[in-house]
């Protein structure tokens, strides 16, 4: 199983930079995504400050999930911002998760009854206190869990993927001291609960 889903992660990690960067080479354009329109000045979502994508998703009502982070908006550094369009990428609604210290959505991916599950971590950086989360939301940006992760130290990832069991796998690192970190795999059912974590690494 663990190899399993390094496998399907080293996929992932194709795909992450694909919607982080945009420069992705398909054979078959998606069916799902509108024709991109010659004038993207109405498809353009973000403030007076730093605002960034990480995933573009569709959802079942035929509009879409638009994922980032934000600090133009929310409650602190910077936040989780999800935003539901409809089929024309018209803003319906946003919606920011987290709080005082710095929050940070590195993936996204829908659930069968296409809810949403983000991945990422939160935490304050010079008190090395960072977080691994997984949080699930519905239709109407309503959280219904969040799971956090971390083993004391400053915990950072967050790039999940579904597994074949209906549960998730998340890669991150975990620190284990001052300034080393490991690369850590954390396994969780399908309503974020933690069934096994490995850590890789340590030695330099």
């Amino acid at each position: 199983m663990k190899r399993k889903i390094l496998k399907q992660l080293s996929r992932f990690g194709i795909m992450s930079l694909c919607l982080m960067t945009g420069f992705c080479a398909v054979d078959d354009p998606n069916p799902l995504l509108p024709e991109p329109p010659h004038d993207l000045s109405g498809y353009l979502f973000g403030g007076s400050a730093d605002d960034e994508g990480r995933a573009f998703l569709p959802a079942t009502d035929g509009g879409f999930w638009v994922i980032g982070n934000t600090r133009s908006y929310g409650a602190g550094e910077r936040d989780v911002w999800v935003i539901k369009t409809d089929s024309e990428i018209n803003e319906m609604w946003a919606r920011t998760y987290g709080d005082s210290v710095d929050d940070s959505v590195q993936s996204a991916l829908l659930t069968d009854n296409g809810t949403l599950v983000l991945a990422g971590h939160s935490g304050t950086y010079s008190r090395r206190d960072g977080r691994i989360f997984l949080k699930k939301i519905d239709l109407s940006g309503n959280e219904v869990w969040t799971r956090h992760f971390s083993d004391g130290g400053w915990d950072i990832g967050g790039f999940a993927i579904a597994t074949d069991d209906g549960g998730f796998a998340i890669a991150g690192s975990n620190s284990f001291d001052t300034d080393r970190s490991r690369f850590w795999l954390i396994k969780t059912d399908g309503d974020g609960n933690l069934q096994w974590e490995s850590s890789y690494g340590g030695s330099g």
